[in-house]
């Protein structure tokens, strides 16, 4: 017969075991308890982690909010000044003009890319496509429309397409026989509005 011994511990758990197998060992009711008892304290540290995390987060969204809304009104009061206003109006005006010009080069195009084929087609080069292009859109597009461009830039925007246009009009950049016409066209145009200006 197998002698059994009866086993307490000191939070009264008690159990049984054979007198041959007995071991000095800790009670499993009190190491499961421990272990419950370790987990719970560890997810309570995580929720406080998360918690305290959570809290910064917060902290820096409102402070982040708080920086946005003190720019927001200073740009808003920046807007509001007279200088400001009139910035804006006249980038408004400008962009209005360069993109009326464009609809208006747009609406020419297909007629002056079909000239431009066709004259390198005689020349057999294709070299020089661009800047013949320019020569047939430049000789369909009204004076008025370039003069009603110009006119709402500034002077230094002005200079500027201007340049860009002569770097493909001006005779000595350009072998189209009618270069030199169309170059005087837009130059005629650009000198009248700088003495506007």
């Amino acid at each position: 017969l197998t002698k059994k011994v009866r086993i307490l511990c000191k939070n009264n758990h008690e159990w049984s075991s054979e007198l041959k197998t007995i071991k000095k060992r800790d009670c499993t009711i009190c190491k499961e308890q421990n272990r419950q008892q370790e987990k719970q304290n560890q997810e309570q540290e995580k929720q406080q982690r998360l918690k305290e995390e959570e809290g910064l987060q917060q902290k820096l969204f409102e402070e982040a909010r708080k920086k946005f809304q003190t720019h927001y009104k200073a740009q808003k009061s920046d807007d509001n000044s007279e200088q400001n206003q009139k910035q804006n109006l006249q980038q408004i005006i400008k962009n209005h003009a360069i993109y009326d010009f464009q609809l208006t080069l747009r609406k020419y195009e297909l007629i002056a890319t079909e000239q431009a084929k066709e004259f390198c087609s005689k020349i057999n080069s294709f070299d020089e496509f661009q800047n013949i292009l320019a020569v047939y859109k430049f000789s369909l597009v009204p004076e008025e429309c370039i003069k009603n461009f110009f006119i709402n830039l500034d002077v230094d925007s002005v200079k500027n397409e201007f340049r860009k246009l002569a770097k493909c009009l001006h005779p000595d950049k350009n072998k189209h026989p009618d270069a030199g016409t169309v170059f005087h066209k837009v130059h005629r145009v650009y000198d009248m509005i700088l003495k506007l200006k």
